[in-house]
């Protein structure tokens, strides 16, 4: 006599239990990389006004030293570069570069020496001044490092031409005030603020915005003012 043995049919997730486990696992994952995300932000814009303060200090310290702030040279302040597709100017920021590395001088108004990517290469017996390193940490890449795409911190490089860039990798803005001989300003409609000289980031943003609304990401160094 054969006996019938009852099978309990097996367990299996439904379709509607699988995709509700699908979209739970990427909600908790778009969760986890925003909160990555704003945790990397909050940690480049600490760096990035530290950066500032640091460079607002050596700026003034040069003034100190030479009786005027470094001016870009006419030629290069809108020269621009191209990051990820995107237009930025980096003519100031090169400029900026060589005042903290002393690596050359001809991003400077009246300045003839080329970067070579040393500090102080611009030294000069007859200048004493000329080649100082104000930030040791400014410091470009090697011919090596550039082969093997090393990125440094505070340095970008573009063919032959270096630049200080925020902690997003972007090139850091800077403009000085011009007056005239009667102590008015000549640029004044350029300015954001009543300051001698101005330096900022444009923060998270992933292009140049200089719109009200894009003002407000800003890291500048006026607000510290």
């Amino acid at each position: 006599m054969k006996t019938t043995l009852n099978r309990r049919p097996c367990a299996a997730f439904t379709l509607i239990e699988v995709l509700t486990v699908v979209a739970i696992v990427a909600m908790l994952a778009t969760m986890t990389f925003a909160g990555l995300r704003f945790a990397q932000n909050k940690s480049r814009q600490k760096e990035t006004i530290s950066n500032i303060t640091n460079i607002n200090r050596c700026i003034e310290e040069y003034r100190a030293e030479r009786g005027n702030y470094p001016r870009p040279d006419i030629d290069v302040k809108d020269k621009e570069i191209t990051v990820k597709g995107e237009t930025w100017i980096a003519g100031p920021a090169m400029a900026l570069y060589q005042v903290l590395s002393g690596d050359g001088t001809d991003t400077l108004r009246g300045g003839e020496k080329e970067s070579t990517g040393e500090q102080g290469s611009s030294e000069d017996e007859k200048d004493p001044s000329l080649g100082k390193i104000y930030m040791d940490n400014v410091k470009a890449p090697n011919k090596e490092q550039i082969a093997d795409n090393v990125k440094m911190p505070l340095v970008e490089v573009d063919g032959d031409s270096f630049y200080l860039i925020d902690s997003w990798r972007h090139p850091f803005r800077f403009q000085v005030q011009e007056v005239d001989k009667n102590g008015m300003s000549t640029n004044l409609d350029e300015m954001h603020s009543a300051s001698k000289f101005e330096i900022w980031s444009y923060g998270t943003l992933k292009k140049p915005d200089d719109t009200e609304a894009g003002k407000k990401e800003w890291i500048k160094s006026w607000d510290a003012n």
